[in-house]
């Protein structure tokens, strides 16, 4: 166009001057000389007119030539494009406001698991939300926009899938297009991720991550309910915080070289929390690696064990005072039965004696040895739970009053008693002598804890035990307990000595006051009526004994008074005794003798079994010992009885009427004594059984 232009400027140019040279030429020269002139001016305008046309062609050309570099290059881009979109990593779609497919992408067809775009475009994508409401919505909020960015909806692939994506649209005329983002892996590493951060979170144990120096960056709520520290108070401090004075140097250094040297460690260890107290957890300390394999941090997972720790201890005292008793019973098992020896032999000598008073004094001073050494193995049996117990409904409140009588006699005045009893019934089915026992020997050992005086309190109450406590105190059971509670205000029991207050022998005072027995003789009480026994102490403060003893609806009942009888009433009847202690049976044998009755004697119970056998109808009365050689006693009364139901049988033995003594009674035994035994017991005992209405003289005659 701009040659052209100058083309005709040029043409315009070269005929102005035509006629305009012509015109002068003609004017001044003349014919001749002005059609020279024509003709010069004529070439002139023709080579202006052929060196314009030649421009207009060469422009011509190279517009052609860039027509057509415009449109390569149209073509190389919308290939360029095209191969972008095909390619794109993110699914690229054009659909009609019907749900018709006009076009999608590789990423598109391949995230909805289809063969091809042929495949795909037969199904309206309307077709592929899972949730009907979303479609609507797309659809509308479309509609009102004319475009959409952020759209979160789950498709259904062709499988039945489903991905979760962000949509994007664009609605130019009926046509939306844009682009689909899978984000379906994002999205459950993202729910992963809060899964195992509310994990974490709500964990019952605690879990503490640090830093490769040790520097705490973060504690979950399971840490801060059960340490006290807030997050505020622990992150950015060292793991040091916690030490406690449980584990040396050498723990936690090589704790920490195991750790730091990315093996991971587990073991138990002692924390102290923000108020000082320690609990015990089972810890395993993991090292945490970056990208390169490099200890990035360390998370600790801790669980609770401190009430476990609790009771293995309590376990292990159990245990050791089980072993302990069963120790103490033996030996005082043997060691009745020579005593037993030594004090039969001497009331019968006192008997025989009359009224020579030399030797009445000697024989009751070995008499008296005697008890005092009956009375020493009695508290070992009692310890061991292996002693006789007489028990009746028995109500604490008034048993605390009478022994309060009795120690106003005998304790300082400088020492106050305060009773604090319950108004609600606080019977119990217990020993009353046991029980006296038990609870003077606290008051005697209060006392000795406050030599220049102080204060006893005794109190009782109504308690139910439940599972929580039952769960942290070996040993107790739930229930409904009287708890009778023993305090002084003296100077306490530190930690180490507490733990062995209840074993026998174990003493804190000086040699000739103490033997060590008091303490385990009132553990042993308590165990012995199903009870529970817990000691609390602190050094300058003073000690609580609490004893729990299962509780009975019915109140007390007061002892029927004990006629008096004669030492050594007896009879004519025949009396098998069975027993494999010599001194025992010889014993047994005389006392029985003297008394007017005839008697058996066997030392194990085959033999015993073999000789009422034989001699069935003539025998009135068995005294058993349990502890027998050979079938045992328990056996041997088992047999016997099978024999005949009916017959009479006494158990003398040195344990308890609670355990093989109760098994006996059940079975059929008439009566039970504990060894040692005083003589008049045993032969009014004796007397007792023999005078029962029973139908021994009708089988006798029978057979």
């Amino acid at each position: 166009m701009k040659s052209k232009t100058v083309l005709l400027v040029l043409s315009l140019l070269a005929l102005l001057s035509v006629l305009a040279g012509g015109y002068l030429c003609f004017s001044l020269l003349g014919s001749t000389s002005s059609l020279c002139v024509s003709l010069l001016i004529v070439v002139t305008v023709i080579l202006l007119y052929r060196i314009g046309q030649k421009a207009i062609v060469r422009e011509i050309d190279e517009s052609k030539s860039a027509e057509e570099g415009r449109e390569e290059a149209l073509r190389a881009s919308e290939k360029q494009y095209r191969n972008l979109v095909d390619n794109a990593l993110v699914g690229i779609y054009k659909t009609n406001l019907e749900g018709k497919i006009l076009y999608a992408n590789e990423a598109l067809i391949k995230m909805m698991e289809f063969e091809s775009y042929k495949d795909m475009k037969s199904v309206s994508v309307l077709a592929r939300y899972s949730n009907l409401k979303d479609r609507d919505s797309f659809i509308k909020t479309i509609k009102e926009r004319g475009k959409i960015n952020d759209f979160e909806v789950d498709l259904l692939t062709k499988s039945g899938g489903v991905k979760n994506v962000i949509k994007t649209g664009v609605l130019e005329g009926d046509v939306i297009s844009g682009m689909i983002l899978d984000i379906t892996d994002r999205k459950q590493a993202a729910e992963e991720r809060i899964r195992l951060a509310t994990a974490v979170e709500q964990a019952a144990e605690s879990v503490i991550i640090a830093d490769r120096k040790g520097t705490i960056h973060y504690v979950n709520p399971a840490f801060e309910r059960l340490s006290g520290f807030s997050t505020e108070d622990i992150v950015g401090k060292n793991f040091r915080i916690l030490k406690s004075d449980r584990h040396d140097e050498n723990f936690y250094r090589t704790m920490w070289k195991t750790i730091s040297s990315g093996t991971g460690w587990a073991g138990r260890i002692c924390n102290r929390m923000k108020d000082g107290s320690l609990r015990h957890f089972e810890t395993t300390i993991s090292p945490i690696r970056d990208k390169n394999g490099v200890i990035a941090n360390f998370v600790s997972v801790n669980r609770d064990v401190t009430q476990e720790v609790a009771l293995e201890a309590q376990l292990f005292q159990a245990q050791k005072m089980e072993a302990v008793g069963t120790l103490a019973g033996g030996i005082a098992h043997d060691f009745n039965n020579l005593l037993q020896v030594i004090q039969g032999y001497t009331e019968v000598l006192q008997n025989e004696v009359g009224r020579n008073k030399s030797r009445t004094e000697a024989l009751r001073k070995i008499h008296r040895s005697a008890k005092r050494g009956a009375d020493l193995t009695r508290q070992l049996l009692t310890f061991s739970r292996k002693v006789q117990s007489e028990r009746r409904p028995l109500d604490l409140n008034r048993e605390v009053e009478q022994v309060k009588r009795l120690l106003e006699r005998t304790i300082p005045k400088m020492i106050e008693i305060e009773l604090y009893l319950s108004e609600s019934p606080a019977v119990v089915s217990a020993d009353p002598i046991q029980i006296e026992q038990a609870i003077m020997n606290l008051a005697v050992n209060a006392k000795d804890a406050m030599p220049e005086g102080g204060k006893i309190v005794i109190e009782t109450e109504r308690v139910r035990l439940d599972q929580q406590f039952c769960k942290s105190h070996l040993g107790a059971q739930p229930g409904e307990y009287v708890l009778l509670s023993i305090s002084d205000t003296g100077h306490g029991i530190d930690q180490e000595i507490l733990d062995h207050v209840f074993e026998p022998f174990y003493t804190t005072k000086d040699v000739g006051r103490g033997t060590g027995l008091g303490l385990a003789m009132v553990y042993g009480i308590v165990k012995n009526h199903e009870g529970y026994i817990l000691c609390y102490s602190e050094v300058s403060t003073g000690t609580t004994f609490k004893i729990y003893l299962p509780a009975m609806e019915q109140s007390g009942q007061s002892e029927k008074p004990v006629e008096a009888e004669d030492l050594f009433k007896g009879g004519d009847e025949t009396i098998l005794v069975v027993d494999d202690e010599e001194y025992i049976r010889e014993l047994v044998v005389e006392l029985l003798t003297d008394a007017g009755y005839k008697v058996l004697t066997a030392t194990d119970g085959e033999g015993a079994l073999k000789l009422y056998g034989k001699k069935q109808r003539n025998i009135d009365l068995i005294i058993l010992d349990l502890v027998i050689p050979g079938m045992g006693g328990k056996k041997c009364y088992e047999e016997i009885l099978k024999v005949n139901p009916r017959a009479k049988i006494l158990i003398v033995s040195g344990y308890s009427a609670n355990g093989p003594g109760k098994d006996a009674i059940e079975a059929g035994a008439k009566a039970f004594v504990g060894k040692p035994f005083d003589v008049s017991n045993l032969l009014e005992t004796i007397r007792e059984i023999l005078d029962e209405d029973t139908e021994t003289s009708d089988i006798r005659s029978v057979m």
